[in-house]
């Protein structure tokens, strides 16, 4: 009983994850591929698997008001505004929506094989 118990329990999680993972898909077309590829550079820098090093914690600020953190001198917030020219607009994105985009960019991450928007935009038409 407790074998199927466990197995239950992945089932559940596992079927949580997928679910986190489709809806970071869809938040990651809707709101970051315009200006945000997966390989290259687009209006703002690629959001491949360096963004895995990055703390959430500094990715909900910088999401939700980067002018304030640029202001406040933070080294990497400072770095990517000399870069790209430009704060990242402010996103009014939830907490559990900004981790579904991590967890679908840390698939994408671990799958190793980063896809275009084109790719994306076509297989979420496509499962529609």
């Amino acid at each position: 009983m407790k074998y199927f118990t466990a197995i239950l329990g992945f089932l559940t999680i596992s079927a949580f994850m997928t679910e986190l993972v489709i809806s970071g898909e869809t938040l990651y077309i809707n709101m970051c591929a315009g200006c945000h590829d997966l390989k290259q550079i687009r209006v703002g820098p690629p959001l491949d698997c360096k963004i895995q090093n990055i703390d959430a914690k500094w990715v909900y600020a910088w999401l939700h008001s980067s002018d304030e953190l640029i202001e406040s001198g933070d080294s990497r917030a400072v770095e990517v505004f000399n870069e790209y020219g430009m704060p990242h607009p402010v996103f009014q994105l939830t907490t559990p929506e900004i981790d579904s985009i991590l967890a679908f960019l840390k698939v994408k991450c671990t799958e190793n094989k980063a896809i275009s928007i084109t790719e994306l935009q076509s297989k979420l038409a496509s499962s529609k």
